[in-house]
Order: structure tokens, then C-alpha cells, then sequence
């Protein structure tokens, strides 16, 4: 999956790893941009401003392309700014808000995304600031999953006292992240793991 703004403002493709096939899968004159694959391997996650802020749609790719692109439906949808999905197939969802006033990076475990008592495990609304402005974040922009055995981290980006610097953290509860690369020049949008899914999904169960 991949933006572009081929078609005047940014949409969201899908393409075969060689290049071909191209697929058009958003159209709207708000802008969509920042995808992310679920593992089952045919929805999408993706930010967009069609309500005025950005919020999380998700999209499911259908197995043969119509005339139209596949019909798009919130999944966290408030008067804050949510973007920049990041999806674990056993850790859940992280993504970046300003609800507490500064942007902070969010998550959802996947017992709260999916449905169980539905067939298809369909993703439901969901959520998102459980406690309210009291609800747990990460201080930090552009979060990714860094998974290695048994242990999941969180990989962020930040900026303090005029630097920039990647983090990892433990979890969205950790206090003293562990500052992994930093410069007075840009760093950030860290990636940690696979940026699409290919095979039998482990998540959900």
C-alpha cells in the first residue's frame, strides 16, 4: 500500500510487489494517506481529515476491483487529531493524538478491536481514551512495533532541547525510555518490523 497524488490529492493504492495491478483504494478530496495493513492481510488502516481532524478509517480490499473504491468506515473518530496507525498482530494497534492537549502516542490491545462474537472478526469502533485525559500515552510522534521473541517494544520519535531522538520503550507505562538515536538533524519515523503481511495470519487467533 502506498500514497499518492497522482490523481490531485493524496489516496491510497495498493500494487503486486513487482509494480503491477495498481488499484486505486480511497477517494475523497480530504486526503488519505498513512496506510497500514491489518495481519489478516486485507484491511487497511489509514489516516484521513474527511471530518475535519484526522481520524483512523479502515478499509477492506476486496478480491476484485470494481469501478469504485472499496467503501471506507471510522474506527476512531473524535474531535482530536488521530493518525499514523502502527499494527502488531499480537500487540494491537499504536497511534499518535493531541487528546491530552500535546501529541502523545496511543494504544489498543487487540481484544478491543475485534469483535469475537462475529464470524468474520470484524473490526468494531472503538474506544480510544478509556480514562479520559488520564488515559496512558507515550510523549512522542510517529510509533512503530519492535518485536523480538516473547518481548514487544514501542519505537517513537521525539524531539527535546533542540534534538531529535528515537526511542524504544517497554510499553506505553514506561518512564525512562531508552534514547536509541539522536542528532541535532532529523531522525525519526523509526520501523521496527514488516510494513506488509504475507501468509496465514497469526492475529486474530
Amino acid at each position: 500500500a502506498f500514497v499518492s497524488t497522482r490523481d490531485g490529492n493524496p489516496e491510497i493504492y495498493i500494487m503486486d510487489v513487482d509494480g503491477g495491478n495498481v488499484s486505486r483504494m480511497t477517494d475523497h478530496p480530504a486526503g488519505d494517506w498513512r496506510p497500514a495493513w491489518l495481519p489478516d492481510s486485507r484491511r487497511l488502516l489509514f489516516t484521513t481529515s474527511r471530518e475535519g481532524s484526522n481520524d483512523l478509517y479502515v478499509l477492506t480490499v476486496p478480491d476484485g476491483m470494481g469501478t469504485s473504491p472499496p467503501e471506507a468506515r471510522p474506527l476512531i473518530a473524535t474531535p482530536a487529531d488521530e493518525r499514523d496507525p502502527a499494527v502488531s498482530e499480537r500487540s494491537g494497534l499504536l497511534f499518535v493524538s493531541d487528546y491530552s492537549g500535546t501529541p502523545g502516542i496511543y494504544g489498543v490491545a487487540p481484544y478491543d478491536l475485534w469483535d469475537d462474537r462475529s464470524a468474520g472478526l470484524e473490526l468494531r469502533a472503538v474506544q480510544a481514551y478509556p480514562l479520559g485525559t488520564d488515559t496512558r500515552m507515550l510523549p512522542g510522534e510517529h510509533p512503530a512495533w519492535y518485536e523480538r521473541g516473547v518481548t514487544s517494544n514501542v519505537l517513537y520519535a521525539g524531539e527535546s532541547s533542540g534534538a531529535y531522538r528515537v526511542l524504544r520503550a517497554g510499553s506505553l507505562y514506561s518512564e525512562e525510555p531508552e534514547v536509541i538515536a539522536r542528532d541535532t538533524l532529523f531522525v525519526g519515523h523509526p520501523a521496527g518490523g514488516p510494513v506488509f503481511w504475507h501468509g496465514t495470519p497469526l492475529w486474530p487467533p
